[in-house]
């Protein structure tokens, strides 16, 4: 008796567990399951691209010193909060694209000192810098490179990055 109750036991256990693997909530973003944290950090790569899209989007051939101030934090933030859990080499890329060397800070700050005019130029030099951050900053995400890259182009289409950042220079 007390075998069969273990058995019993046992077997509801395993039905459970199995259960649980498949049954447990997952996130899906472009196809792809995703555990909550991965999920967390697919939202905050989105947002922290969409909101340093926003800020830019203010960026015009009057822009005030308050301006140019914003989108300097708005890419700090976008840089410290998105190199997150990368590896040092991704983590480097990501900066590079966005920072005062030779990314979107210094593209923004070479408009602000009046080297480039705001027109489609600016979204030319913008648009390879913003495809390099978000792919830079999807590559933890999960093991895949090829799972990365889809998700970075999903981000892409759903923030209409290209379209935002022609309409920077085409609203002046």
């Amino acid at each position: 008796m007390k075998k069969s109750v273990w058995a019993v036991l046992s077997a509801v256990i395993v039905v459970f567990v199995v259960a649980a693997l498949f049954l447990w909530p997952k996130q899906n973003y472009a196809v792809i399951a995703l555990n909550a944290e991965s999920y967390k950090k697919v939202t905050t790569v989105k947002n922290n691209v969409d909101a340093t899209l926003k800020v830019l989007a203010t960026y015009n051939k009057n822009m005030t010193d308050t301006n140019y101030q914003k989108v300097k934090k708005q890419v700090s933030v976008l840089i410290t909060e998105n190199g997150k859990n990368l590896t040092s080499d991704e983590f480097n890329k990501l900066k590079a694209a966005a920072d005062q060397k030779d990314g979107v800070l210094k593209v923004v700050t070479d408009s602000f000192n009046g080297k480039y005019q705001i027109n489609d130029e600016i979204s030319s030099l913008l648009q390879p810098k913003f495809q390099m951050i978000i792919y830079s900053s999807t590559s933890s995400i999960t093991e895949s490179e090829k799972q990365n890259k889809k998700i970075a182009t999903q981000i892409e289409k759903d923030l209409s990055v290209d379209s935002k950042l022609y309409q920077i220079g085409n609203i002046n």
